[in-house]
């Protein structure tokens, strides 16, 4: 998997995701810089997950330099926050992408790239069937916080200023208030502390 590092930040890769529409373990990879996803599917003989059931290694590829970033459950279907770029700081960015994948078919149903304004989605949450999205430029601060309203739009509902864009696994969410953490500037010296966020 590439070491996605940009103005010193390195963002976290193998996203793992347990599905309950299938009861599955998706996990995003780089192969020859393709992204692709993985799964593992598995039944109980004599203790929970003893058995090999379906798992596939290389269940779906993504276009050529497409990196998955986050995975989440989107109803039956799974989101894939995909970054297209290089490691280069130097390099302009392109805008963030999410892909839809209903398990079952052999390609992923559509790549959304039109209206989204950031070079990096680092999280997705599901809750309670509204997909959001976190997203920014990696090492600069600013928060979008955005609730995907179909087909190829995003509303954004909270652009945090202060704060860096969380990693995935970083996002919670308790009744339908959405928690994450992030990275602030201290108003005194801009040394960045740990924060935590809530919309």
């Amino acid at each position: 998997y590439p070491s996605l590092v940009q103005a010193a930040k390195s963002l976290p890769n193998h996203p793992a995701h347990f599905h309950p529409s299938d009861g599955k373990l998706y996990f995003g990879d780089v192969v020859g810089n393709q992204g692709t996803i993985h799964y593992i599917d598995t039944t109980t003989t004599t203790v929970e997950g003893d058995t090999n059931e379906s798992s596939k290694y290389n269940a779906l590829d993504l276009p050529h330099g497409y990196w998955p970033i986050d995975i989440e459950s989107y109803g039956t279907d799974i989101a894939i926050a995909i970054y297209e770029g290089s490691n280069d700081t130097v390099t302009f960015q392109r805008r963030a992408k999410l892909s839809f994948w209903d398990t079952t078919a052999t390609n992923y149903n559509k790549i959304i790239d039109v209206e989204f304004p950031d070079p990096i989605i680092t999280a997705l949450k599901n809750v309670n069937g509204v997909l959001y999205t976190f997203s920014g430029q990696l090492g600069i601060l600013g928060t979008r916080v955005c609730r995907f309203i179909g087909g190829y739009s995003f509303e954004q509902i909270a652009f945090i200023e202060d704060s860096e864009p969380p990693f995935a696994g970083a996002v919670d969410a308790l009744l339908n208030k959405i928690l994450f953490g992030g990275m602030a500037a201290e108003v005194n010296g801009g040394t960045k502390l740990p924060s935590v966020w809530g919309i």
